[in-house]
């Protein structure tokens, strides 16, 4: 990878990491036990021999955000991508 890639990486992650990060805490403050509850499959995690309410939610919540994570970052890498693309164009 030249300079100039690697400056214009550097440069977009400096001035958007903000962005990425505030939208992880958003998905963490909209997060309701009883939405994320409904969203996943009760016999999936029996299966896990998670027999404990607390062994429940935990492992809902930390698939929940990973999943929320993943969808983030893929969304920063995206922009970085397009904003790579353009900036080599001009």
């Amino acid at each position: 990878m030249d300079e100039k890639t690697r400056s214009l990486i550097r440069n977009y992650v400096n001035s958007h990491i903000d962005s990425f990060h505030t939208a992880r805490i958003k998905a963490l403050k909209n997060l309701r036990l009883k939405r994320v509850l409904r969203s996943k499959n009760p016999y999936l995690f029996k299966a896990k021999n998670l027999n404990r309410a607390a062994d429940l939610v935990a492992a809902i919540l930390d698939a929940r955000l990973s999943s929320s994570e993943e969808g983030a970052f893929g969304n920063f890498m995206e922009h970085l991508a397009v904003y790579i693309v353009e900036q080599r164009q001009v």
